[in-house]
């Protein structure tokens, strides 16, 4: 059984944030503060409003200076883990934390990239002594996906191709066997 991809999702819905920060308050979860990877200190949520996390904390700890520079965070909700960055400000026995960023630690058996439009990542391969180029929609650990325009090659199901990938002058030379092949009508 192969290993695991570990992956970092950057959580960029502000209601989604604010609703998986809303649910740690209400359930008093537990932030596990981290440094150089290391829990260096637990602090219980409390509250959560607009960007700002208010947490309990032991008093008088001795790390209480690093809320002052950017800290790294994670904390749990059932069995999914969530990192975010954050500055801190204490107000008496409560930590005030404005939220930078918010990730979504996901693992997955492999890894899925979607081709932004922007970029012009094209397959080529050779059919009938032609070079045919397609372009690229997304790459993963386990193959790619091509939308082939106004040309209908006799691939099918099973068939072994080869051909490159090229992006900016640099070229991969690839093969693989067509897994799924979807028709479209226009």
């Amino acid at each position: 059984m192969s290993t695991p991809l570990v992956l970092f999702k950057h959580i960029g819905d502000i209601t989604q944030l604010q609703h998986l920060f809303s649910e740690l308050s209400q359930r008093k979860g537990t932030v596990y503060v981290k440094e150089n990877d290391q829990v260096i200190q637990q602090i219980s949520a409390e509250k959560f409003s607009g960007f700002t996390l208010t947490c309990t904390t032991p008093q008088l700890h001795p790390d209480h200076q690093i809320f002052n520079t950017t800290i790294c965070a994670n904390f749990y909700i059932g069995r999914d883990s969530y990192y975010f960055e954050s500055k801190g400000t204490f107000d008496g026995n409560y930590l005030n934390l404005e939220i930078k960023h918010l990730f979504f630690l996901q693992k997955r058996a492999h890894l899925r990239y979607m081709v932004p439009s922007s970029d012009k990542l094209i397959f080529e391969n050779q059919w009938n002594g032609q070079t045919l180029f397609f372009s690229v929609k997304d790459l993963s650990t386990r193959g790619f996906r091509i939308i082939i325009p106004d040309t209908n090659p006799p691939y099918k199901e099973g068939d072994i191709i080869s051909g490159q990938i090229s992006h900016e002058g640099h070229f991969y030379p690839l093969s693989g066997k067509i897994k799924v092949r979807i028709v479209t009508g226009k």
